[in-house]
């Protein structure tokens, strides 16, 4: 019974993921290729993959969820130089015990850690962090566990939490400080049979997301569909982005109640939301694969470039495969990490073509 099940679910996907490959093609007009610039860094351990979370005035954070001391370096963007690190790893009073997903209130200066071994936000006071080095961030509110799992926190409105990856058939969820959840925001392409587990569908639209300034617009974007989609505070669609690129060999390798993500093709990692564009962190290949035991990946080397009206802009070809990105506006540069790196912070110069003056 349980391997129809399977085959009943391999075939509705294999259904949608057709249906999909038979979209007109939507190529970008223009391609801008960018050569990578490797600062000079001191020797610094920054972890296996470390991500960037913020820039902030003349620093950014770093965050390592595998790093068994302290989750946070904090470095100077103009040469990346150490200056601190924060969230001591542990299980005492607020220290962190199982890092989970970051975010950032830009206009109070405060980032928030999900400790996914108590369920609890951390807050942290920038300014208290370059302060003391052993800065401990205070407890704030509750994430309940019946939310899980989730892929991606953003702050909206400076009081509001929004996030994604639940097992339900909205895309966002808008949670207050309390824990409660306050506003549900557009619905996931498809809708989700009674022979898929809830795991596997929240892993099978599983999405990144980014919200504009002014906090007015979200855009979405598919981390296994060539599929990006921009909605209003309303959930109203205002366009949606089809690519051509064929995903329907993911699914042939699901064997269970959850996806098995080894052979599986990756859309979008990452988006970035600006005044003026969407940057979009696009892959298009296998994520990653074995092969003759070894763990072979493939990162993202495309930022797909749209503007607010669905244009397609411009595509920009790295020269280099990156896992993460940043746009530090201030300095007309795109910072990324590249992967295989013990020293992985790369630059590119902003493309002047789309600096708007």
């Amino acid at each position: 019974m349980k391997k129809i099940k399977f085959l009943i679910f391999g075939l509705l996907l294999l259904s949608i993921f057709s249906s999909c490959s038979k979209t007109e093609e939507r190529k970008f007009a223009t391609t801008i290729n960018l050569k990578r610039i490797k600062p000079e860094i001191e020797n610094a351990y920054y972890g296996l993959y470390p991500s960037i979370e913020f820039i902030q005035d003349s620093i950014m954070l770093i965050s390592d969820i595998h790093n068994a001391k302290k989750v946070f370096s904090v470095l100077s963007v103009n040469d990346f130089h150490y200056i601190t690190s924060t969230g001591k790893r542990g299980k005492g009073p607020n220290e962190i015990n199982i890092p989970g997903y970051i975010f950032y209130n830009k206009k109070a200066k405060l980032f928030y850690i999900l400790d996914l071994g108590k369920y609890k936000f951390h807050k942290f006071n920038m300014k208290s962090v370059l302060k003391n080095n052993d800065y401990l961030p205070e407890s704030s509110f509750s994430f309940y566990e019946k939310y899980m799992p989730l892929r991606n926190v953003k702050m909206f409105s400076d009081s509001l939490i929004i996030f994604n990856g639940n097992t339900g058939k909205e895309i966002l969820y808008v949670m207050n400080q309390s824990g409660k959840i306050v506003n549900k925001i557009g619905e996931k392409f498809y809708e989700k049979s009674e022979n898929i587990s809830d795991i596997a569908y929240a892993q099978a639209t599983a999405t990144v997301f980014d919200v504009n300034p002014d906090n007015t617009k979200f855009v979405i974007a598919y981390n296994l569909f060539d599929r990006l989609v921009c909605l209003d505070v309303e959930g109203n669609k205002l366009f949606e982005y089809k690519g051509s690129n064929s995903f329907e060999k993911n699914f042939k390798f699901f064997k269970g109640p959850i996806l098995h993500y080894d052979g599986l093709k990756v859309g979008y990692e990452k988006i970035i939301a600006t005044n003026n564009y969407i940057f979009a962190l696009y892959n298009g290949e296998i994520g990653f694969y074995r092969k003759d035991n070894v763990v072979y990946n493939n990162y993202s080397k495309t930022i797909r470039v749209f503007d607010w009206e669905g244009n397609r802009v411009t595509q920009i070809k790295l020269d280099k495969e990156v896992y993460d990105f940043i746009i530090d506006k201030e300095r007309n540069r795109i910072i990324a990490c590249e992967s295989k790196s013990e020293k992985p912070f790369v630059i590119y110069e902003f493309p002047k073509e789309l600096i708007k003056k």
